[in-house]
């Protein structure tokens, strides 16, 4: 796994943004975010929390700790690696149910509105996370 600075210097680059400019939205110096990339130094958790913020992050996956670079890609990946076995899938298929039947207990177009909308809120990335994880549940009856 990569450490703080390689993720951090990666996701700088993966906006196309140079030191100047990452240091000028932290409002930081550029010499002080070339030693957090370069690993002499780490940013007070404040800071830690604005970067995560920045570039739509977990705190796992900005400290190292994480492949997945958010939660929801983290939770596709445990339902993947689970899913074949019967104890995670009854336990996984039944809290989806539960939020399915949250919905369906008000105004069947409010709760698609509602699903809807929620749904478009998110990044392209989390909708297809999210896409996913809903067609395992239906597949189970496959």
């Amino acid at each position: 796994m990569s450490t703080f600075g390689e993720r951090l210097r990666g996701l700088r680059e993966e906006k196309g943004l140079s030191q100047d400019r990452a240091a000028e939205i932290f409002g930081v110096k550029r010499s002080t975010l070339a030693m957090w990339e370069l690993g002499t130094r780490k940013p007070r958790k404040d800071k830690i929390d604005e970067i995560r913020d920045y570039y739509n992050v977990s705190y796992e996956y900005l400290m190292g700790d994480s492949d997945y670079k958010t939660s929801l890609e983290s939770a596709l990946a445990i339902v993947k690696e689970h899913y074949s076995d019967p104890s995670f899938k009854s336990t996984y298929n039944e809290a989806l149910k539960k939020l399915f039947s949250k919905y369906s207990s008000v105004d069947q177009n409010d709760a698609y509105y509602f699903i809807i909308i929620k749904f478009y809120e998110l990044t392209p990335e989390h909708q297809r996370i999210v896409s996913d994880m809903i067609d395992m549940y239906y597949e189970k009856d496959k």
